[in-house]
């Protein structure tokens, strides 16, 4: 085990991270703070405090932690070489307090290599236009709740992130493309592009990457259509919503996970 450590202090409220590298299996980032900002394991960890100590790489949506892995890599000369490491990782941190001269707390983020490749074989790209963002965030948090990790450029996508790149990593990571073909979706500019990269990924994963798409109709009676480019692959007009989850769910490559009980029940 190797570990690094530095303190950077920030307005009166110091910060110190330490970062544990484990060369078989799993990466910890630990954040030493202020018992003000972590107390009763409750977290109130202002991001004013990351982004002045020029830490851009984990953020906090209201509900799940991000970590962008490649750029923890880029910031911690440690997990370089750890080939794993790459992608997006959402992470529930464990707190406790911390013995030391001053009252503090630790918020340690853990990641381990085999929840997080096979996590990451459960990402799915979801391509829409603008105007239905509401209608795909229905979906995004239907697949998170039966155990898929959905790619939404709104969550993954970081502000100064190059828009293309980051798109681009997207399809990387993901297990299949989701295209939500409504009578606003135009075979152009940035969906034009993700067109191209589905196919891309097609070519390279084989059946390991599926591209789908769903036609939906528009509140005038107006239908989607579908691009000539993603008329060979699966695509399915269905009724309802709740077919189009049932078609969705039948040509994604990857099954929803064995049924378990809640972390909050525990085991029988």
């Amino acid at each position: 085990m190797r570990a690094v450590s530095f303190i950077r202090n920030v307005e009166g409220t110091y910060l110190r991270q330490t970062t544990q590298y484990d060369t078989t299996d799993a990466v910890s980032v630990s954040f030493i703070l202020g018992w003000h900002v972590v107390r009763r394991n409750k977290i109130d960890f202002d991001d004013g405090i990351l982004a002045k100590n020029g830490i851009d790489w984990i953020w906090n949506d209201g509900k799940d932690w991000h970590l962008n892995l490649d750029r923890l890599k880029q910031d911690v000369d440690s997990f370089k070489d750890v080939e794993w490491l790459r992608g997006m990782a959402i992470v529930e941190p464990q707190t406790r307090p911390h013995a030391g001269p001053f009252p503090a707390a630790s918020l340690t983020f853990t990641i381990y290599q085999d929840e997080h490749v096979v996590d990451s074989k459960r990402r799915i790209f979801l391509s829409h236009t603008r105007p239905n963002k509401p209608l795909v965030r229905q979906y995004c948090l239907v697949l998170r709740q039966i155990g898929f990790h959905p790619w939404l450029d709104e969550e993954d996508l970081k502000a100064g992130d190059k828009l293309e790149r980051g798109i681009r990593q997207g399809f990387e990571e993901s297990c299949a493309a989701l295209f939500f073909i409504t009578p606003q979706f135009n075979d152009q500019s940035f969906l034009a592009s993700e067109v191209d990269y589905a196919i891309e990924e097609h070519r390279k994963k084989g059946d390991r990457f599926k591209i789908i798409a769903i036609v939906f109709k528009g509140k005038d009676g107006s239908t989607g259509v579908v691009p000539p480019l993603l008329k060979p692959f699966v695509w399915k007009q269905p009724k309802s919503h709740l077919m189009a989850l049932v078609e969705i769910l039948r040509a994604l490559p990857i099954e929803p996970g064995e049924p378990r009980w809640r972390s909050d029940i525990g085991p029988a």
